[in-house]
């Protein structure tokens, strides 16, 4: 039994891997992957990871959001020193 994905193939693939799997009469490669060979029979739509996701909301970014992230995390690096610097100021004494 070929498992081939061509489109003449594909069809009577199919109905013959879905025979065998009825009657009990698969060869032991297939049963034994029967989860991959499913896969391959009827694929599904591959989840996105992480950073896929990552790559789509990056380009979906205008000019001006990528502006005002920048902004942001440069407010946040402003304020963090100059709360160590008081920190500081406020352990060690004055200079």
């Amino acid at each position: 039994m070929s498992l081939t994905t061509s489109s003449r193939g594909s069809t009577t693939t199919r109905r013959r891997y879905t025979w065998c799997a009825r009657v009990g009469k698969e060869p032991y490669f297939i049963k034994n992957n029967a989860a991959k060979i499913d896969g391959i029979i009827n694929p599904q739509l591959k989840a996105l990871t992480p950073i896929e996701i990552a790559e789509k909301r990056h380009a979906a970014r205008t000019p001006e959001q990528v502006e005002a992230i920048k902004r942001a995390a440069n407010n946040r690096a402003s304020t963090r020193k100059f709360a160590n610097k008081i920190l500081d100021y406020a352990t060690n004494g004055h200079p």
